[in-house]
């Protein structure tokens, strides 16, 4: 992890600048999904979303799994 990743003093982020923006995106979609009451569903979108999901997911993995070795470093350092 880079020195531009964390603050000091402070934990490494989990999620980096690049996700934020899929992130939101997906999240504004399931608001609209869980909102939704009379519209319909669009087809191309939720596949446009669900290729989204597939994207994000691969690129969570090795965000969560850094910030996952920073909690055990922290850990063994605590002894």
């Amino acid at each position: 992890m880079s020195d531009a990743d964390r603050l000091p003093g402070l934990r490494p982020a989990v999620i980096t600048a690049e996700l934020q923006e899929p992130l939101d995106e997906l999240r504004r979609f399931r608001h609209l999904f869980r909102n939704l009451y009379k519209s319909e569903l669009k087809p191309a979108r939720v596949k446009e979303v669900s290729a989204l999901a597939d994207s994000v997911v691969g690129r969570f993995t090795p965000c969560h799994r850094n910030f996952v070795s920073w909690i055990d470093e922290l850990i063994a350092a605590e002894g």
